[in-house]
This record gives structure tokens, C-alpha cells and sequence, in this order.
């Protein structure tokens, strides 16, 4: 639920034309174990709302904003010296893997600029995208947008659900292999079959760069893992989504290096 409020409420904040002049992280780090208002734990660990802030936070961001009866919208920002030349392609799902519809088209960004898009304006006819108007069930209950480099490499990408609440399916396909590297770390390469919400990690004694993040369906992620201080810990890891059932809930296959 923190890093969901983190990425809204600075996704809004950097929007085009919006009213909202600044966004507030309260502490750093926690001042106690348990729930506090810190990017880090009592320990200095990272927490959700850690993560959630790295990715919204890039100089370059794609984002989207649901804008009530406007539906959704874009939010493309470049606040680097440079032009972003890219293509940015969005795609639609219904029940988180069936694709309705997608796009991809070439994109110049400013620079020091941010850029609004409509999510619906290459669609032939009308579609409530935001669930805005309550016709029936969502025609379509995931968007995914893309922003791709000029060498055609994913630069940023992120996911809106149209319901607000999550569905369990039986199986998401989510799963997950790990490759030990030659200074101790480990590399974990994540992976779905339908979009997975909120993806983290159990691996006790070590610490993901990355962590609460969301896949598009066939979506895959690369995470790296390093050991905290203190005594050794064997590698012993697993990973889970907020919209995954137990049975998804898949330990990491262990797999040397050579």
C-alpha cells in the first residue's frame, strides 16, 4: 500500500499541467521497528515506498494517471539536458493476460519536458479504460505502457489495473531462477505468465535492488542480490505476488555459474 500511495502521489505531482507543486517523504529511515513513516527500516533496509520512489523518480519516467471520466493518461517526463528519442507502445489486457489492443509509435521527448498523452486516442471507438463510468465489468482491466530507447531496449515501463481490487487467479505463471556470479552475489531473473502485482522476494540475509514491482504479462525482471553484513547466510530464496495464490509462490531454482 506504500509504495502504490509513493508512485501516485509523484506520478501526479510530475504531471503536465498539475496543480500540485511538491510531494512529501517524512523520514528517511525508521526511527523503531514496525511501521513507520521511513524509506528504510529501523536497520536501514530498503522498504516498498523505497522502491516504489526509485523508479518514479528517474530523470526520464513514464507514468500514468487515472483522471476520473478523462480516463487515463500518459505522463511522459524528460528532465535531462537531452532529447529522448524512443518509441513508447502500450498494450491492453482483460483478466491480466488476454492483449485487446496495442501500439507502438515513435516519440521525441524535449528536453526539460513533460508530455501528456490520452491512452485511448488511437482507439478506434470509445473504451472506459479508468472504469470511470461503471458500464458492466471493465472491458479491459490492465494497461501497460513502454517507453523504449533508440536502440529498441525497454527503458521504462509500468502497469495500471483498472479494478481496485485484486483477483486471484488459480496460476499466474509466476516463477523464478537464480545464477550465483563469481563476487558472491546471486541473480535472479523473475518471470510471469499473467501480470503479477507487487512481485518480492523472501531471501533472508540478503538485500534485492529491486522489490514490489509489477510484470506485464510474459514479463520478465533482473534482480540482483547481495548479502547483508554480518554472519553468512546460505542462499535460500522465494518469490511471491500480491495477486498470486499460494501454489504460485515459487521457490527460486538454484543454478551455478560456470
Amino acid at each position: 500500500a506504500s509504495a502504490r500511495a509513493m508512485q501516485a502521489a509523484f506520478t501526479r505531482w510530475r504531471s503536465a499541467g498539475a496543480s500540485c507543486r511538491g510531494a512529501l517523504v517524512w523520514f528517511l529511515r525508521d526511527l523503531w521497528p514496525g511501521a513507520g513513516w521511513g524509506l528504510l527500516d529501523d536497520e536501514g533496509r530498503p522498504k516498498a515506498a523505497f522502491h516504489a520512489l526509485a523508479r518514479v523518480l528517474q530523470p526520464v519516467h513514464i507514468g500514468i494517471t487515472d483522471d476520473g471520466l478523462n480516463g487515463l493518461n500518459l505522463q511522459l517526463v524528460n528532465e535531462s539536458a537531452a532529447a529522448f528519442h524512443g518509441e513508447l507502445a502500450w498494450a491492453l489486457y482483460r483478466h491480466g493476460e488476454t492483449l485487446l489492443a496495442q501500439a507502438r509509435n515513435p516519440i521525441v521527448l524535449a528536453p526539460r519536458s513533460v508530455q501528456q498523452q490520452s491512452a485511448v486516442a488511437a482507439l478506434p471507438g470509445f473504451l472506459d479504460l479508468s472504469w470511470a463510468y461503471r458500464f458492466g465489468p471493465p472491458a479491459a482491466d490492465l494497461l501497460v505502457a513502454t517507453l523504449y530507447d533508440g536502440a529498441g531496449q525497454v527503458q521504462l515501463q509500468t502497469l495500471h489495473a483498472a479494478t481496485p481490487s485484486l483477483t486471484l487467479p488459480a496460476d499466474i505463471g509466476l516463477a523464478a531462477d537464480a545464477t550465483a556470479q563469481p563476487d558472491g552475489s546471486w541473480r535472479v531473473r523473475v518471470h510471469s505468465r499473467a501480470a503479477a502485482y507487487g512481485v518480492h522476494f523472501d531471501a533472508h540475509g540478503w538485500r534485492a535492488d529491486d522489490e514490489f514491482f509489477d510484470l506485464p504479462p510474459g514479463g520478465e525482471h533482473q534482480v540482483d542480490f547481495t548479502p547483508w553484513p554480518g554472519p553468512a547466510r546460505a542462499w535460500r530464496a522465494s518469490v511471491q505476488a500480491l495477486n498470486a495464490r499460494e501454489p504460485a509462490v515459487c521457490r527460486l531454482a538454484v543454478e551455478a555459474a560456470p
